[in-house]
Order: structure tokens, then sequence, then C-alpha cells
């Protein structure tokens, strides 16, 4: 099912954007990672079927050597028997035996005693049998196998090779253990190996765990490789507080290379069953994802549930392209009763959109329809786009040349009928631009000039107006400036060098009077340091913040010229009004802010060391209370792709006292090339109470893994905690049991991905 991503431990400052502590590349990644699995299963059982070009097998020119104590040779029949030590060469295949008899003429070689062959791909002992070395055929009695795919090995009372590709075993025990290491067999009457489809099949088969019979299945088929395949998913079993026992057991339907669909059936011990399900499709010209879920008659809410999606995505003529995103619940509690990670289940809103849009050179369309659905009855309904028009042009940039840009909208907003006390109507906003880029190496210098006119056309006045048509028309200037300065210098052998960065920022917008307008979609922007080089206070177009002021920041770097990396950047900024704001979003809104002739401080800092270590933060200070406002601190560690450790600490204060102070720890450390220890503790220092504790430990060998893990989350003041218990085996080669466990930990601990064996 489509997950929504939630929160994480390296986050930015509203934690939502998460930043991972520079680790190993992708190419790191993928050595790191066969180097362990190397550690824990040793070396290849049998050479890769892959190194060796196999159609030179299928040539009656392709030579052999034996080497044997005697040879006897029928001429009339052309066949040779060997006895005496035999070792037989032919390509890549190699085989041993006190006797071999061989018809060169067809290939096939009888094996009357004991043997040992291999080949790129296969190893085979058997009691007797025969091998077709040119056809890749043969037949085995009483023989032991091993193949190249996850170090797969069994034995079996009689083995058939129909071709290089395919294989059928009976009374066969089958296990990706090490020899002398069999922690599991999947012991059946019947296997079939299909390695062209990467596919086993396996009839009338028992499952053995560390000599503990679990589970007979009259049929199973399972995967040897990892392409996607029709059949069961890895079922979850958990249990909580909240839901008593959950089993999942997910169907995966494989339709057709640009096709495929996942069923869901769930059972929830205090809700009732569940179906949930997934259907996605690839074309040239369109693509996406429908998803569901339905539980009739809840136990608990006593009545049906659902929830349902539709993601999709295309392409028209002549460049155009649409998508549209569908969200709906049957209810408000939907998300926080079966949702899973924090955002999901703290979404306040479900939106649904269509959009079609298009581009020509400088110029970019698009119509958009936007709708939402309220989850929380205390919360006001956001206003609908029906529709919403946009065309924009962006000029060329040529250095030291005027660069032009046009932003146009018309929208009609609307509301459901239960909020009949708020305005509805159409907007027309137009804002044009030019700005002038002037850069040398030592500085840059952009001043720009912009112009908004926004009209409006309402079915009523805004309470206190009488004037359907409002209209604004406000001008901006500004001018943006910086200088480069940089100093040489060696650190420990090392070459680096510092740069000193001030920029000076000034913007004039004019007053004017906006108590008229209508608030639709317009807000007031968060202040971070990068809020002090914006020109307007608020976003959207019914508000132009009135302003005469001048930002003064500055920024210093440390840089290895060397690798190129930028080890430390520390900026520090902050705003001086020349006179008091007055536009505010609502008449009765008086902000002492607006009054004040300084902004807080803003600083941010982000450093970035050699063996993945990470320090970053963002931090508000108000000089006029003395207090932080706001910040935001975050160290990390992931030197490899095993090992990670975060801390994190966030707090925001309101007019009114504190509101959120936080820390967050995780870390996930191996022990050892078996054991790693995994956990996260998410704490509210405001309420001196735990939001989220996670821990667990983790044990692999080279042919199963097992994950036991414990949380206990809280949703909100005055609930309840929920405690809940994961578990997950994995069985190398044959599937894994797994209650959620990975997807949890990929979604709580940022930059967490698991072994990839």
């Amino acid at each position: 099912m489509r997950r929504l991503i939630p929160i994480a431990i390296t986050g930015s400052l509203l934690w939502g954007a998460a930043v991972q502590a520079q680790g190993p590349t992708a190419a790191e990644r993928e050595a790191y990672f066969a180097e362990r699995q190397r550690a824990l299963c040793g070396p290849p059982l049998v050479m890769p079927l892959d190194a060796v070009d196999t159609a030179l097998r299928h040539r009656p020119e392709t030579p052999a050597t034996v080497d044997a104590d005697a040879i006897y040779y029928d001429g009339a029949a052309g066949r040779y028997r060997f006895r005496g030590d035999v070792l037989m060469q032919r390509l890549d295949q190699r085989l041993r035996s006190e006797e071999v008899r061989y018809d060169h003429a067809s290939g096939r070689v009888d094996l009357p005693f004991p043997f040992e062959y291999e080949e790129a791909g296969l190893a085979l002992t058997g009691e007797r049998g025969w091998l077709q070395l040119r056809e890749d055929r043969g037949e085995v009695v009483a023989g032991e196998f091993m193949l190249d795919e996850r170090n797969i090995r069994g034995r079996a009372e009689r083995l058939e090779l129909a071709d290089a590709q395919r294989s059928r075993y009976e009374d066969v025990g089958y296990t990706t253990c090490r020899p002398g290491n069999e922690d599991w067999w999947l012991q059946a009457r019947e296997l079939e190996l299909d390695r062209e489809e990467g596919l086993g099949t396996a009839r009338h088969a028992w499952f053995t765990f560390l000599n503990v019979p679990l589970f007979y299945t009259p049929w199973i088929t399972f995967p040897i490789d990892d392409r996607r395949r029709t059949g069961l998913l890895a079922p979850g079993f958990a249990t909580s507080d909240r839901h008593g026992t959950d089993i999942t057991v997910p169907v995966y339907w494989n339709i057709a290379p640009n096709y495929d669909a996942t069923l869901v059936p769930r059972w929830i011990e205090r809700r009732g069953a569940l179906l949930g399900g997934e259907f996605r499709y690839l074309q040239e010209a369109f693509s996406g994802e429908l998803y569901g879920e339905y539980l009739p008659n809840d136990s608990l809410a006593r009545d049906d549930r659902w929830l349902l999606g539709i993601d999709h995505r295309g392409r028209l003529p002549r460049g155009w392209r649409y998508d549209a995103d569908i969200n709906r619940a049957s209810d408000g509690d939907y998300l926080r009763d079966f949702g899973s990670g924090l955002l999901e289940t703290s979404s306040s809103h479900l939106q649904s959109r269509g959009r079609l849009r298009n581009r020509w050179n400088d110029w970019a369309v698009a119509a958009e329809v936007q709708h939402w659905q309220t989850l929380d009855d205390d919360l006001r309904n956001p206003y609908r786009r029906e529709p919403r028009l946009t065309a924009d042009y962006q000029g060329p940039f040529r250095a030291g040349q005027p660069r032009y840009r046009l932003n146009t909208e018309y929208t009609r907003f609307a509301l459901p009928d239960t909020d009949a006390d708020r305005p509805e109507g159409e907007r027309m906003d137009i804002a044009p631009r030019v700005e002038w880029r002037l850069h040398r190496p030592w500085g840059y210098l952009t001043p720009a000039a912009a112009l908004r006119h926004t009209q409006y056309r309402l079915d009523d006045p805004v309470p206190g107006a009488d004037d359907r048509s409002p209209r604004r028309t406000v001008p901006t200037f500004s001018v943006d400036s910086g200088l480069f300065f940089d100093r040489p210098f060696d650190w420990d052998g090392r070459p680096m060098v510092q740069t000193l960065e001030p920029r000076v920022f000034y913007v004039y917008t004019p007053e004017r009077r906006q108590d008229d307008l209508p608030v639709f979609d317009t807000s007031r922007r968060d202040f971070f340091f990068d809020g002090l080089f914006r020109e307007d206070r608020f976003s959207g177009a019914d508000r132009v913040g009135d302003a005469d002021q001048v930002t003064v920041a500055l920024t210093t770097r440390f840089v290895d010229l060397g690798g190129g990396r930028e080890w430390l950047r520390a900026s520090l900024g902050q705003i001086h009004y020349r006179r008091d704001r007055q536009v505010t979003l609502f008449p009765e809104t008086d902000r002492a802010a607006d009054r004040r002739s300084r902004s807080d401080y803003m600083a941010e800092m982000r450093s970035e060391l050699p063996g993945g270590v990470l320090a970053q933060g963002e931090y508000r200070y108000n000089p006029y209370d003395s207090r932080s406002e706001q910040g935001a601190f975050r160290l990390g560690w992931h030197p490899r792709p095993d090992l990670l450790v975060g801390a994190g600490y966030r707090m925001r204060y309101g007019d009114e006292g504190r509101d959120v102070e936080q820390s967050d720890l995780a870390a996930v450390i191996p022990l050892g090339p078996r054991f790693s220890l995994i956990g996260r503790w998410l704490y509210s220092l405001a309420d001196d109470n735990s939001l989220e504790t996670v821990g667990g430990l983790e044990y692999r060998t080279c042919c199963w893994r097992v994950r036991a893990m414990g949380r206990r989350s809280f949703e909100g003041a005055g609930a309840e905690p929920d405690t809940s218990i994961m578990l997950q085996f994995e069985f190398t080669g044959l599937g894994q049991v797994d209650s959620g466990s990975t997807d949890f930990l990929q979604d709580s601990i940022y930059g967490y991905e698991g072994d990839r064996f």
C-alpha cells in the first residue's frame, strides 16, 4: 500500500525534510554489503553461471580431456570406458569417479559408481547416474546438489536435469545454509527449480527450523532470485494494545511486465476482517496506482470503514501532461486507527487534485481542480479551487541583461455548504517582475522591480466591508548584494580555504489597505534564515506585506580544496526595519513583532566531516525578550551502511509560553557481524513524557535472520499509550515473515535501509 513518509530524527527545523549524515556512496554500499555477505557466508559454493560461455558446451568440437588408470575403447560402437581415479574435463565441466563410460557420438556419460561433477552454476555428487554433457541434461540417484543462486543446496533420492535452467528433484531436502550449518530445511516429496523464471515449486513440503517442524503445505512456490513474481508475500504478525492480534497475508499478482496487483487480507482481532489492495499500471502514455481498503462493520466503530485512492498521470498530444490524485476516507479517524507512520496518522486533511499542464519555450500553463476532505471536525475546511488557471513566463538568463518574469493566476474559491459564513468568489492575480543579475568573481548585485495586481469578484463582501469587487495594486523594489572574500590555509597538511560572504538585501513595498480583501489561501510564512531574504512575509496573493527593510547577514565556509567538500558553513543574519509593518492577515490581529525595529537573530550551521559525521542546526533568538524562540539541532554519524547514530533537539516557543520542546535519539549499532541493536527515543521535554520508544535486536546468519522489536507510543495529550510487538523472520532463498518492522524502521530512522542480502 502507498505510504506517507513520517518525520525523522535528522530532519530540518520542522522535522519534515530529513537530512542524513553524509555516508557511503552507492558504490561503497554495494561493495560493503558484498563483503559483509562473504564474511557471513564464506566463498561461493560453486562457480557463477555467467563465468563461462555455456553455448560452447553444445558444440561437438569442444574438446574433452581424460586422465585415468586404464582406458578401454570399443571402436565399432565408438564408446570409451575409463577406470581408476578418472578425471574428465570439458570446458568448465569437471567429472571425477572410479569408472566413467563415454559415448563420443552422443556426448553421454554413464556413471555406475559414486561420482563428483561440477560446472559453472552447478555442483553434483551421486551414487550413480548419467549426464549429457553437450545438452546439460542428466539423471542422478541419491545425489547432493549446489546452485550458485543464493547458495542453494540440498540432497535428493532422485535428481533430473532437464537443461541448464530447469531441474526436478524427488524426496528432496532444500536449504540455503552453508554445509555444516543446517538451521532450516524444506523437505519435499517433489521440487522443481526453474532458474530462467527464478522460481521454485515444492509439493507435499515440510518446513523445519532448528530441527523443529513448523508447518506443512501441499504446495508452495518461492523465489530463488530477486525478480518479482506471483505468489504470497511476507505475511505479517503483530500485536498491540489498540488492535490485539493483527495478521496480514498479502498476495502479489504479476499480471504483466507493466501491470501488477497486490491483495492484502488483514484480520484485526478487535475490529474484524479488512481487505486492502493496490493495482499498478504502466503504459507509454500513462501510469498510476489504484489502492483501497474496506472493513465491513468495524466491531469498535459499529460502522463500515474504508479508504480509497487513485494516483494517475499521463501525457497527451502536443506536449500536454495531466495528473490526478484522489484520496477519500470513510471517517476522520480512519488514518489514526489503521494508518502507519506519524505523518499519516496525524494528517488533518486529505487532498484530491486534478491538473493539466504544458510548457512552450519560456511559457508554462496549468489548469487545476483541488478539493479537501477535513478529517478533524474542530478544524476549518480549506478552500476548494474550482478551478485554478495559471500562465507563467520566465525569460532566459543572460549575464548583465534584464530578466523578465510574469505570473498570472485565476482561481475560483468555494467551500462546502457548512461554511456559509465565509466568503467565496474569484480571484485574478497578475505579477510581472524584472531583475538584473550582475555577477563577478568577487561579488554580485541583483536589483529587481515587481508589481502585483489582485482583483476579486466575491459572492458576498468580506464582513465589515461592502465591496464585492475589491482590488489592490502594489509595487515592490529590492536589491540583493554580496561580496566574496577567501583565505587559503593548510590544516594538518590539507589545503583548505575559508570564505567570508557578507550579504545585504533591501526591500521596499509601500503600504496598501487590504482589510477588505478575503483570505483564501494566504498565511504568514514561518521565519527561518532563508526568510531573511524574501520580499514578502506572506505566502499567497491575498496579502502583500508592506516593507522598508534591510537584511544584513554574514556567511563563512571552510572548504577542502582537495576533495571539494564543504566542511563547515555558518550564517548569521537579522532584518532592520525602517518603519512598522501595517498589513496583517486580519484587522483584529496586532502583532507586537510588527512594531519592532529589528527582527529576531537567525543563525544556521552545517558541518559535514569525513567519516560520515554531520552536524546541523538552526536557531532563532529574540533580542527584545532575551529568549530563544525556535531552534533545531542535529548530530548524525553514518560511517558505514550498517551503522547509523543520530541525535536531535528542537524547540519552539509561542506568544503564550513554550509550545514544543523535544529530543530525539536513534541508532542502529552492529555488535559484530551477526548482532545489531536498534532503537529510537522521542521525548517531549515540555511535557516530561516519552512520545515514542522503540527498541529491538537483530540476529543474522548466512541463511536466516530474525528481528524482534517493541514499540510504545503516545498519540496525544490524555491518550493511553499503545504498546506493540513486531517480529520478523527472514529465510534467504525462501521468503520472510514480517510484522512490518522493516517499513517502520525505514520510516522512523532516516537513512536505515537494512541489509541487502
